[in-house]
């Protein structure tokens, strides 16, 4: 027999799906200073391999959401894998790697 929920498990499930779905929509503009940076010439110190790593692994994640249809990791990942390599890309043009 299947247990029910109580009214405090049902808001706190409720609390974390907003909680999380806000961090999806949040997280990856904490990229945009790097990004600005490398894109405005500034690649001293910043690592391709670190960045492209990161960039790899959020496609991971986002191919992961994509198969669990889970929209908050889907739009996080996926966003987060955009700002990623969006650094790469400006490390790779703008720091003479190409």
């Amino acid at each position: 027999m299947p247990t029910r929920k109580s009214k405090l498990q049902k808001e706190w499930e409720i609390f974390i799906r907003w909680l999380t779905t806000c961090i999806a929509l949040i997280t990856p503009l904490a990229s945009i200073p790097q990004i600005w940076n490398v894109w405005m010439g500034e690649t001293n110190g910043v690592s391709l391999i670190t960045w492209s790593w990161l960039g790899i692994s959020s496609l991971v994640w986002t191919i992961y959401g994509l198969n669990l249809r889970d929209p908050r990791l889907i739009i996080q990942k996926g966003s987060d894998m955009v700002a990623r390599f969006a650094v790469v890309a400006g490390i790779l043009w703008k720091g003479g790697h190409l």
